[in-house]
């Protein structure tokens, strides 16, 4: 077989064959998406359009001489191609193949359009939460690369290794034009597996899809596993084709699963890709907040990925080539090759891929090209010299290098600098120096007393056996002792005295991975990431805000001063804030299934962990219990069933997802809604219930505080104040003075009793009018004051919206309209554009500064005209009861001055008058009759 560089498959055939004459040949049906030859020395290539389903043949036929391709002798063979689409439709087309004068057979055949109207793989719409982390395999590795540490972003695999490639390889094309995975990657018997952990909530029905495809010329299955069962074998056909299956969530970490039949283990199994997990739950997007990492969540904080050696790229599969003595030159491939030069003067060019150089006597010219290249000293002849490598200007020793970004060094004393990119630089055995300069940067001294100089970029520094100098620079560094030779030795470091107890010495280094041992790091005034992992660990860091974690084992953290991360584990583990504030976090540590309950008044919880300077904890995925102190406290649930009391002081309390119970206890609290049917008890104080910073805040809500409830089931105790968020909210005060905030929506609010504070935000609100000394605040949007049909609705109201101000003690802003009640009311306008309804009553309405609307209602009402330009439109005048009052407009003395600006037909007269040279005041009457005289105050 033979692959173009297009992606055409040309299948080699024995010879000599011959064809038999007298009838056309029928090929068994090709499925979508393969391709198809007709047997010869080489082969007809025929390719299927992934997109359009159209087959085209477009390569010719060199049989061998002798080859008995026509029977009869007439110059042309007849055949017939036989293709299926994918719902079974079975095309027949006749083609030939022809002979020219010097002998070579042409295909001669049109193109077959195989695919029906409208059909093929679609991606199928998709709503909900996903709970995938690249689902669509394009994070980490890519195309065209062999993955075999589970690096592609969010997956793993638990044995033998999992091939990654790109869109086209192997004759598949995806249809999101990316990378999908092969399971199967090698014939050795093993069951090769690639799995996802990801966090669900229980009980939770999930749609679970991915699409699969065969690779060509095989018939393999995979099994896929959930919650290590099996839910289906699936053997796929050759075009991608997608599999929808319904999971139920455990409430914790479930694994997907895609595995190979350990039958089939030849390295040649089926294509995966377009990973789904949908969730329809409300309660699911809070899931998305957690990483679905597989491995050690405490990777993230500062520490980038480490490695554990000296890495090879990885990637397509390249070439080993090795030069002569008498030099010359080599050219790899597009994939990963090995080039050794000779004892000559080699020009060794790797082009694409991910290529390993090995050194050689030289002098020659190394060229890695694109990829992540490595110049390997250990490797040759020159492991045991002693090496300078530059890679910045682009040397070592008489060895030109050019595209390297990564050296490894042998056994002798070498020199090795690094150059803009992120390179990786092993010193190997030997007293070697090691400078990263820019980027970020790996430095691996190996044994030996070795000097370790990060310089430029967030640098990575591996611990090794020696007296070593380990120097940062700028950028955030890390020391990582965690996977090296050193892992289980316990280490004292000081990274402010820049010592330990083994003789090395330590420089502008931030952050510390240790690795099994009982380690004691201590910290610098920056802000350090100290990780101690396994062992009884003593993490201490000092004026920086840093973050700390034990690991497992009985830990002591000490924060020191600095706003400060202590983050939980397993193990009898004792936490100290120092100064500042200081947060104990159970959501990010490995333990955050485990139901904790922390008290920071008595500074212990049930676990056997103690607590002193912590102000704030957030709670994991367990039906967690949070106390705080008689200081200011953050106390945050998590996902879980939680109960948090918040104690003396100004707390803020959060429940997360599920049910949970909130309790402020003394002095004024703000309690954070969410999902669930949770109960918010202020206690003493002025407390605050605020569901606008959650998604749960985008409904509409009916909370009523008197009542103490709302339409979900929640209920409200001593809360004196209610923000709430995007939603068209109802909400409705108590006897306290209230502070009702209705952010986004349309929003009514009624403070009741008390002197109370409305705010309506953005949308078109209203507020209903009560006693007291209350403040409305509009916001954007048109904005409504009622007091009809209200407690008020008697009182005679004097409101003047310009001025913001009213006759009982009350106070607007952003308010537009007014709908008074039965009082003989005054309602005065702004220059914005205003409603003004009096009521029931003798009513003065003032407009003018923009294009109100006046509405007497019942009673003997005056319409009073402003100065100022605009429109003013009266839409009940009553002739007897109701009069225009026009004492404010220049140059209308009398019912005379009006005829220049009178003009009344049909019910409506309008009156236009100029307030300057360029601006006027429309006004616009509503009149059964003509206007007279008395209907007018001058």
């Amino acid at each position: 077989m033979t692959v173009t560089p297009t992606g055409e498959y040309i299948f080699d055939a024995p010879a000599p064959i011959v064809l038999p004459e007298p009838e056309p040949v029928d090929p068994d049906p090709v499925p979508f998406g393969t391709l198809f030859s007709l047997s010869g020395d080489d082969a007809i290539v025929l390719q299927i359009d992934e997109t359009t389903g159209a087959i085209t043949l477009n390569d010719w036929l060199t049989p061998d001489p002798g080859d008995n391709w026509d029977a009869d002798e007439d110059g042309i063979y007849d055949f017939n191609i036989v293709t299926t689409a994918p719902d079974g439709t079975v095309v027949t087309t006749a083609a030939t193949l022809t002979q020219d004068t010097e002998g070579t057979f042409m295909v001669n055949a049109p193109t077959i359009d195989i695919l029906p109207e409208d059909t093929g793989p679609v991606d199928p719409p998709v709503t909900g939460t996903e709970l995938i982390t690249n689902g669509l395999l394009e994070g980490g590795v890519a195309f065209e690369n062999n993955d075999s540490d589970g690096d592609v972003d969010g997956w793993a695999t638990s044995s033998g290794t999992v091939d990654v490639w790109g869109d086209g390889f192997f004759g598949v094309n995806t249809p999101d034009g990316g990378n999908f995975i092969q399971v199967d990657t090698g014939a050795d018997g093993s069951i090769d597996t690639v799995y996802q952990d990801v966090r669900t909530l229980e009980d939770d029905q999930m749609e679970l899809e991915f699409s699969a495809a065969q690779r060509f010329g095989e018939s393999e299955s995979l099994e896929v596993y959930y919650r290590d069962e099996l839910i289906d074998t699936v053997t796929p056909t050759s075009s991608e084709e997608w599999d929808t299956y319904t999971v139920t969530g455990s409430g914790g970490l479930d694994r997907l699963e895609f595995r190979e039949l350990a039958s089939e283990s030849d390295g040649s199994g089926p294509f995966v890709d377009n990973v789904s997990l949908i969730s329809a739950s409300p309660d699911a997007p809070a899931l998305a907040l957690r990483p679905n990492l597989t491995e050690d969540v405490l990777d993230s904080p500062g520490l980038p990925t480490r490695p554990t050696a000296e890495p090879e790229p990885e990637g397509v599969p390249g070439l080993a080539l090795v030069a002569t003595d008498a030099g010359g030159t080599l050219t790899g491939t597009a994939g990963d090759d090995t080039l050794s030069g000779g004892a000559g003067t080699d020009v060794l060019n790797g082009l694409a891929g991910n290529d390993v150089f090995v050194a050689s006597a030289g002098p020659d010219t190394v060229d890695g090209g694109a990829g992540a290249d490595v110049y390997d000293i250990n490797s040759s002849v020159l492991s045991v010299n002693d090496i300078n490598v530059d890679l910045a200007e682009g040397n070592a020793g008489a060895t030109t290098l050019l595209n390297v970004e990564s050296v490894f060094g042998g056994s002798g004393a070498n020199l090795l600098s690094g150059n803009a990119q992120d390179n990786l630089l092993s010193g190997g055995d030997g007293d070697d120096t090691l400078f990263g300069l820019d980027g970020d940067d790996v430095l691996i001294g190996g044994l030996g007393n070795d000097t370790h100089v990060g310089a430029q970029g967030d640098d990575i520094l591996i611990m090794n056996e020696g007296a070593n100098f380990f120097v940062g620079g700028l950028g955030e560094d890390a020391l990582v002792i965690n996977s090296s030779t050193l892992e289980s030795s316990a280490f004292a470091i000081d990274l402010a005295a820049g010592t330990d107890q083994y003789g090395n010495t330590y420089n502008t280094i931030e952050n510390i991975d240790g690795g099994l041992g009982d380690d004691n790091f201590a910290g610098t005034d920056d802000a350090n990431v100290l990780i101690g992992r396994a062992g009884d660990d003593t993490l201490s860091g000092r004026l920086g805000g840093d973050v700390l974690s034990g690991g497992a084992g009985d830990d002591v953290h000490n924060g020191g001063g600095g706003e400060d991360l202590l983050i939980a584990s397993a193990g009898a583990d004792t936490f100290n804030g120092g100064a500042g504030i200081d947060t104990y976090d159970i959501d990010i540590s490995d333990d955050y299934e485990a139901d904790y309950g922390v008290n920071l008044a008595t500074g212990v919880d049930n676990l056997g962990n103690s607590y002193s300077g912590i102000e704030n904890v957030n709670g994991g995925w367990g039906d967690d219990s949070l106390t705080g102190d008689a200081g200011i406290n953050i106390l945050d649930g998590g996902v879980g069933d939680d109960v948090v009391m918040g104690g003396a002081g100004d707390d803020s309390l959060a429940g997360g997802l599920v049910n949970d119970v909130l309790d402020g206890g003394d002095d004024n609290d703000v309690l954070f809604g969410s999902f669930g049917v949770d109960t918010y008890e202020g206690g003493a104080g002025v407390d605050t219930f605020d569901i606008g910073g959650s998604t749960a805040g985008e409904a509409d809500y009916n909370i009523d505080l008197t009542v103490g409830q709302d339409q979900y089931g929640n209920t409200y105790s001593n809360i004196e104040n209610v923000t709430t968020g995007s939603g068209d909210d109802n909400l409705f005060g108590n006897a306290a003075d209230n502070q009702l905030q209705g952010n986004d929506g349309d929003d009514t609010i009624d403070g009741a009793a008390g002197n109370d504070f409305h705010n309506g935000g953005n949308g078109d609100d209203v507020f209903l009018a009560n006693a007291g000394s209350n403040s409305y605040f509009g916001g954007n949007g048109v904005d409504t004051l009622q007091i009809v049909g209200t407690t008020e609705d008697a009182v005679s109201y004097s409101i003047n919206l310009a001025e913001g101000i009213d006759d009982q003690g009350n106070t607007n802003f952003g308010v537009e309209n007014v709908n008074a009640g039965s009082g003989n009311d005054r309602l005065v306008g702004n220059f914005d554009d205003n409603a003004l309804y009096g009521g029931v009553g003798d009513d003065t309405l003032t407009g003018g500064g923009g294009d109100d609307t006046l509405t007497g209602g019942l009673g003997d009402d005056v319409f009073t005209m402003g100065n100022d330009a605009g429109s003013i439109e009266v839409t009940d005048f009553t002739q007897g009861a109701d009069q225009i009052d026009l004492s404010n407009i220049t140059g209308v003395e009398d019912f005379d001055d009006l005829a220049a600006f009178l003009l009344s037909g049909g019910g409506t007269s309008t009156l236009t008058f100029d307030i300057t040279e360029v601006d006027q005041l429309q006004l616009i009457i509503q009149a059964e009759e003509d206007l007279e005289a008395s209907d007018f105050i001058f």
